[in-house]
This record gives structure tokens, sequence and C-alpha cells, in this order.
């Protein structure tokens, strides 16, 4: 699945999956939504919403760390996984915010590769355009019974300008 959003529509964006176990065998599972926002320079831009929680820091042999930044500016690589946050987060870029919700997954990563990245398909300097802030399930599998039902979603926002 995949998908573009340019931060003009009048309503929020999301996306929702989901699922029912039908058959007599529980069913495990983790995932993540894959949501890159876009923006012309990643150095200027902000995200918030993240203080005060503790992250696994993937770049760091997964150190617990704690947020202590009222707004996240990512000038390096980072590969964090928060616990779900309780309220929403706001995405500032140029002129341009954006409030981000999720609900059903225990997790949130952030993520872009930094400069030294070694991606076939991301330009040398393409890093600087985007920022991951994934709903995510992965420091614990969600497990369905039969007959269990789950959904999890993200949603986005597009606030008026700054």
């Amino acid at each position: 699945m995949g998908g573009s959003y340019r931060n003009a529509l009048p309503r929020p964006l999301g996306c929702r999956v989901g699922g029912r176990k039908r058959r007599k065998h529980p069913l495990s599972f983790t995932g993540g939504l894959h949501t890159y926002l876009a923006t012309p320079e990643l150095e200027l831009s902000q995200l918030s919403g993240l203080y005060g929680l503790t992250y696994q820091d993937a770049n760091a042999q997964w150190q617990a760390v704690k947020e202590t930044a009222p707004e996240l500016v990512v000038d390096r690589a980072v590969n964090r996984v928060y616990p779900a946050p309780t309220r929403a987060l706001l995405w500032k870029s140029g002129k341009v915010a954006t409030g981000i919700d999720q609900a059903g997954f225990a997790n949130l990563v952030v993520w872009n590769p930094g400069e030294h990245h070694n991606l076939a398909d991301l330009p040398a300097d393409g890093f600087r355009r985007f920022l991951c802030v994934e709903a995510a399930q992965l420091t614990a599998p969600i497990t369905l019974d039969p007959g269990a039902e789950w959904a999890g979603r993200q949603s986005l926002v597009a606030l008026p300008s700054l």
C-alpha cells in the first residue's frame, strides 16, 4: 500500500488497518504504517508532542533515552521507537503544519537515514526531504484469538498555515 499527501486536504487523511481472526488458532503479528512526511529542508522542520516520553534508540544499541526537547529537530540519522503518544503530534515544515494522531498501535517510530546512508533508491541529499513518523506495533506482537478483532489507524490533518 502506498500513498501521497500534499497537506492541502480540507479534512483528515487516514489509514486504517484491521481484521478479524476467523480460524481456530491464534495469530500474532507486528507491523507499521510507513508514513513519509515531505519537507523542503529537514533541519528546519520540527516534530512536537514527544517531550517526556522514553524512546529506544536503535542508533545507540537500543538504549532507553528520555525525550527532553519540546520539539524534535532532526539534524542527523534518527531511528527511535517511542511508546504511542497519548496526544496528537504537530509536524511543522516551512509554513505548513500537520497534526498527526494514531490509535491501536503501541509504538511510534521516528526515522531518517541521515547523511551517511547507503540506500540505492535515495539520492545523496534525499534524506533532507523527509521524516518518517510511523504508527507501529514493534515492542510486543498483537495476538488475536479466534473471533477477536483488531484495528489500528494513523491520521494526518492539514492545519492553518503558520
